[in-house]
């Protein structure tokens, strides 16, 4: 009889002590990202990646990469979504060129690929987490599903009202929309410049008539560096600077 309850005891202990720990400690398991290929339009370009990642339990982890030619193996807090963004930094600037994105759901295989087409809705996601806001709730899937139906490319995503209507809680997907689009004359001069958005792989050069959002849009130099920015306006006004 006595050996029966000291064996309870000790039974009742050790679950005790295993409900303590797993509530007080993270459990963290391997996560595979598979990360895009550069842009052709980039090959250029001398880029550094930089991946950043937020999880809903408030772990961040933030990873630099010189090229994308492997996979990378990262450890992240099980029983969490995960929203990744890479960062290409042209220039000492994570800036200029736009990401790739991805996201890992609760109870998915733990395997994410990393795509240029998703980086706009991703950095939106991104920053809402880092606010505090619980993903938990909301559909990615069919928000990721509906951005690469409705926008042709991640530069004209209209970022604001995607990231108002998920935080008032009236998202439908028509909030999945493009920014107004404008064809403007710009003047590239004598040297090949490059889009910023990943899936623009045409060179510029001279005078050419652009599709443009409204907004700032970035042009990069594969001769100098240089950066040429158009900023149009509500009308479709356009004013640019290089720097």
């Amino acid at each position: 009889m006595i050996f029966y309850v000291f064996y309870l005891m000790r039974v009742i202990f050790i679950f005790l002590f295993m409900v303590l720990f797993f509530s007080c400690s993270t459990v963290y398991y391997s996560v595979t990202v598979t990360l895009p290929s550069v842009p052709s339009s980039w090959d250029l370009l001398d880029i550094d990646y930089s991946l950043f990642v937020i999880t809903d339990s408030a772990y961040e982890l933030f990873v630099d990469n010189k090229e994308l030619s492997k996979d990378l193996e990262l450890m992240l807090p099980v029983f969490s979504y995960a929203v990744f963004l890479l960062m290409p930094r042209f220039a000492g600037r994570i800036d200029i060129l736009y990401p790739a994105g991805g996201v890992i759901l609760p109870g998915e295989n733990p395997f994410v690929s990393l795509r240029w087409e998703d980086g706009a809705v991703v950095s939106v996601l991104y920053e809402l987490v880092r606010e505090g806001f619980s993903l938990s709730s909301f559909n990615v899937k069919r928000l990721l599903e509906e951005s690469e139906r409705r926008v042709s490319s991640p530069i004209f995503l209209d970022k604001l009202r995607l990231r108002d209507a998920i935080l008032t809680g009236d998202f439908s997907v028509y909030d999945v929309s493009e920014k107004d689009c404008f064809s403007v004359l710009l003047d590239f001069g004598s040297y090949v410049w490059v889009s910023a958005d990943p899936l623009n792989v045409g060179s510029f050069y001279g005078s050419m008539e652009v599709v443009l959002p409204e907004g700032v849009s970035r042009f990069v130099s594969v001769d100098t560096g240089e950066i040429f920015s158009v900023l149009v306006d509500e009308r479709g006004r356009a004013e640019s600077v290089v720097f």
